[in-house]
């Protein structure tokens, strides 16, 4: 199987979130195995940066915050699930000490769970056993899934942002009890034509959705990170007190205007 053969748009991806599968999906489609299950066994993105490319074709980890690496996670996640991927698992939980013997490799800083390594070049180590944000964002989207009818996820729909080339995404799923939920987020990193220069869209954004399930009802809108910078300045006896949300109410046609900042949210009726 030779990727020159694959079809042209094979490289046409709108980011890193999406990348693996819909390259894997096409691929396999290409080749007539179009039934051919795909499951997600290892995949992640990291915290805090390095500066030096540690592979001759790498690129530069800009800096990416904990709360990064927890919308990555989530997004992912569903993302995954709207697209029938029966296994989602997270790359490591603890962090690599010198993956392979380097110090500056990706591998190092994509655990969700710090290992007290002084060998990076990033915010400093909060020490062994600290959690980050994606540690609770994994345990409180697990929690908040348990009812859900996992052959129901859907990608809804996709809205563009003020700039070009970031956009808001809409997905749904209904609970075994047939209640429709949904998840929104905005994609607020681009790399834009194949380019390593990263661009970041300026948060919060505001944008105009449709929920036509939720039409003319009051609405919880719950976020799914918690309300810090720092994993390990949390108290785990408050959890889950630290994932904050608000009500909002739907217009007569599902319509709802929101504000969007870089964590995904959760969006129910009231009962």
């Amino acid at each position: 199987m030779a990727w020159a053969d694959a079809p042209a748009e094979l490289g046409d991806f709108r980011s890193e979130i999406y990348r693996t599968h819909e390259m894997n999906r096409r691929l396999l489609d290409h080749y007539g195995f179009s039934q051919k299950p795909i499951l997600g066994k290892e995949g992640a993105t990291y915290t805090g940066e390095h500066l030096d490319i540690d592979k001759p074709r790498g690129r530069k980890l800009l800096h990416q915050s904990e709360e990064d690496q927890a919308a990555f996670m989530v997004k992912r996640g569903v993302h995954l699930l709207s697209n029938k991927v029966a296994v989602v698992n997270w790359s490591t939980v603890v962090e690599h000490t010198e993956y392979q013997g380097e110090c500056a490799n990706f591998f190092n800083y994509i655990g969700l769970i710090y290992n007290g390594d002084t060998c990076v070049n990033q915010p400093p180590d909060p020490g062994v056993e600290a959690r980050k944000l994606s540690y609770f964002s994994l345990r409180f989207l697990i929690e908040s899934l348990r009812r859900a009818d996992w052959k129901s996820f859907t990608e809804v729909a996709s809205y563009p942002l003020e700039r070009a080339g970031f956009w808001a995404r809409v997905y749904s799923f209904d609970t075994i009890d047939g209640v429709k939920k949904y998840l929104i987020w905005a994609d607020y990193q681009h790399y834009p034509d194949g380019s390593t220069a990263r661009q970041d869209l300026p948060l919060p954004v505001q944008v105009r959705v449709q929920l036509p399930a939720l039409a003319g009802r009051g609405l919880t809108v719950q976020e799914l990170i918690p309300s810090s910078a720092w994993g390990h300045l949390l108290q785990p006896n408050d959890y889950p007190s630290f994932f904050a949300s608000r009500q909002d109410v739907c217009d007569p046609e599902g319509w709802l205007n929101i504000s969007l900042s870089k964590t995904p949210l959760m969006i129910s009726a009231n009962n």
